[in-house]
């Protein structure tokens, strides 16, 4: 009688190990399920770059179409997202331009400030559809620095636009993240001479 007692403690760690297995493999699923956030599924095509000189302030601006080429549900930010000018490539004269949504390195009494996503408009793009992602850099608001554009940037044929979603945030929300790179588009200046 001993030895049918000692068999169920043995099939009980069994059972708890295959449980175990079985919730592992449930959960890898679900992790190769969210991992498809990730940059293939998404396509940047330019619009329009445009620069204004005008009495009031001149004004830069461009817009791209963020694609689903992906055969799942992805969800982007189209507002409020950080500009960054990384200068003229010299090669292709291009002017590079990228909106992120990155990390954001301030604190409130010690603790990191975590953004609103509403306030960034997220858009949940389903196979094959797009929207679109306009900015605007109004240069009669600066109160310190430039009233307009580097001259040297102004001598750029194209700009070239880039779309960044930093991973962290792109899990934290549920959206997609990495970066796209559209093909230069030509750069429209009235430049008021």
């Amino acid at each position: 009688m001993t030895q049918f007692i000692s068999r169920p403690k043995v099939a009980l760690p069994l059972a708890v190990f295959l449980g175990f297995l079985i919730l592992v493999i449930a959960l890898d699923g679900q992790a190769q399920d969210s991992s498809s956030q990730t940059s293939g599924s998404l396509s940047i095509q330019p619009m329009m770059a445009s620069y204004i000189e005008r009495e009031r302030g001149n004004i830069f601006s461009f817009a791209c179409t963020l694609v689903n080429d992906g055969d799942k549900d992805i969800t982007v930010v189209t507002e409020h997202l950080d500009f960054s000018n990384n200068g003229v490539d010299k090669k292709t004269n291009s002017l590079r331009c990228v909106l992120l949504f990155e990390d954001n390195p301030s604190a409130a009494n010690g603790h990191p400030l975590v953004p609103s996503i509403y306030k960034h408009a997220p858009v949940t793009l389903r196979p094959g559809e797009a929207t679109i992602v306009h900015y605007v850099q109004d240069f009669s608001r600066r109160i310190n620095g430039k009233k307009s554009m580097n001259p040297d940037q102004l001598e750029a044929d194209t700009v070239t636009i880039s779309y960044k979603i930093v991973e962290k945030w792109g899990k934290r929300f549920d959206l997609w993240y990495g970066e796209q790179t559209a093909e230069p588009v030509k750069f429209n200046k009235n430049l008021g001479k």
